[in-house]
């Protein structure tokens, strides 16, 4: 058990001072040869109080070698309660105060989880191996976060983990005219205007059943942003001269939110996503993507169930065979060790997530990808 604390604030080592400073050149003095200058401005309020961000950690650990070190366990049991997080409070306070607030030591996190490691190795007569699994679950939530007082259970971000994200929820596609007029749409509180929803665009759910889609219909969608689960497999033989190893390595208990170019079907010149090809015609109503269109995009924008995809891998991040001829077939002081090989990375990957590497940041899908490679080599010793 122990007890640390945080004093990285990023530029803000000042808190406790007023932020005073100039701002341009508003105002003109002068008479008749006018002169802009600047004026001095009050840049908020700011925090005497402001102190350490704490964190109470303790843990259990188990570490056991047996069989005469062929198999060994090591097992850490880990809870972290953290306070005094720096953070905001604009939530609850309402926009018309009049001083910009400073952050302070209000939020608070709860983390736990457990850490596991197995590994064995054995020989049997020339063919020897070797196995070592690690599996790590990690789990976190916000127990106190700055909100407004009267926001709705299924929106608050206390009780749920860093990352979750929040949205509408899909019900489908608009299939009728009849599903159209009756049920709810969405309200743009900008413009003051229902919009109006075609065939084959999203039906969003109604929350809280006031018979418009609004912002007050968000709520928790998928999992947070960042895994619960990361696990990885280490597997390794060799029998006369051959050997083989390889490295799978993936995660689970994440979701990840697909926007920017996900949501347009021709961005860069028209080259369409592979899950555009199953769009919704009067001729095919059971699509899983709704109606395309190259101006109408605005309703199917929106952050929703439908773009937050449950991102879990399992990858073949390394392979390696190779073969190591016997020193005996060379001349003696000529050549001590011969060994070839064949070596890939990233050669096998399974998810669910087929149109994008799960292993992507929410946000803009599109990034440089992650290569598969495949090489073949020779090590030579003299």
């Amino acid at each position: 058990y122990g007890e640390v604390g945080n004093d990285r604030v990023g530029g803000r080592r000042f808190l406790y001072r007023s932020q005073v400073g100039f701002s341009g050149d508003d105002y003109v003095f002068g008479g008749s040869n006018p002169v802009p200058v600047q004026v001095i401005e009050f840049g908020g309020l700011p925090n005497i109080f402001v102190t350490w961000e704490r964190a109470k950690k303790s843990n259990v650990g188990l570490d056991v070698d047996m069989m005469n070190y062929k198999f060994g366990l090591k097992l850490d049991v880990f809870f972290e309660k953290r306070d005094n997080i720096l953070a905001s409070r604009n939530a609850s306070v309402p926009a018309y105060f009049g001083a910009t607030l400073p952050v302070e030591n209000i939020g608070k996190v709860d983390n736990s989880g457990f850490e596991a490691e197995l590994r064995y190795r054995n020989s049997i007569g020339a063919f020897s191996y070797y196995v070592n699994v690690n599996y790590t679950f990690a789990q976190n939530k916000v127990r106190f976060i700055d909100e407004p007082e009267n926001v709705p259970s299924y929106q608050k971000r206390a009780g749920y983990p860093i990352g979750q994200f929040y949205g509408f929820v899909v019900n489908g596609l608009y299939q009728t005219p009849e599903q159209i007029n009756d049920l709810p749409k969405i309200f743009d509180a900008e413009e003051e205007v229902i919009i109006e929803p075609k065939l084959g665009q999203f039906i969003y759910k109604d929350i809280n059943l006031d018979g418009v889609i609004d912002r007050l219909d968000q709520t928790a969608i998928g999992k947070s942003e960042t895994p619960q689960s990361i696990y990885g497999l280490t597997l390794g033989a060799d029998f006369k001269g051959i050997d083989i190893n390889m490295l799978w390595q993936g995660a689970s208990g994440f979701s990840v939110m697909r926007n920017d170019e996900a949501f347009y079907e021709f961005a860069f010149g028209g080259k369409a996503f592979n899950y555009v090809k199953d769009n919704w015609t009067p001729d095919n109503p059971n699509a899983s993507y709704p109606r395309l269109s190259l101006t109408d995009n605005s309703y199917k924008r929106e952050i929703s169930s439908y773009w937050t995809h449950e991102a879990n891998y399992l990858r073949l991040k390394s392979i390696e065979i190779g073969y190591t001829f016997p020193s005996r077939i060379f001349p003696r002081n000529a050549i001590s060790k011969l060994r070839i090989y064949v070596s890939g990375t990233n050669m096998l990957t399974f998810s669910k997530e087929k149109d994008f590497d799960p292993e992507s940041r929410s946000g803009q899908p599109l990034f440089y990808p992650i290569t598969k490679l495949t090489s073949v080599g020779i090590n030579l010793s003299f």
